[in-house]
């Protein structure tokens, strides 16, 4: 299992890894095209690496259409 596996990210690190925009990244977490995450307390949600390398893999796979 690689770190990044291994890791949460917040939303902000979590943009950053997938190439997009936090107001896009929030906004695909409303439409559901994201995995859910985790939520930590009101204010905090995390991703975990390994959910976020799969949802990578898989939008390649079907060239990036959900």
């Amino acid at each position: 299992m690689s770190a990044i596996q291994q890791k949460f990210f917040r939303a902000k690190e979590a943009a950053q890894m997938l190439g997009i925009a936090k107001s896009t990244f929030w906004a695909w977490h409303k439409q559901g095209k994201l995995p859910p995450g985790t939520k930590l307390s009101r204010r905090c949600h995390v991703w975990a690496g390994e959910d976020l390398q799969e949802f990578v893999r898989r939008q390649s796979e079907s060239g990036g259409q959900s």
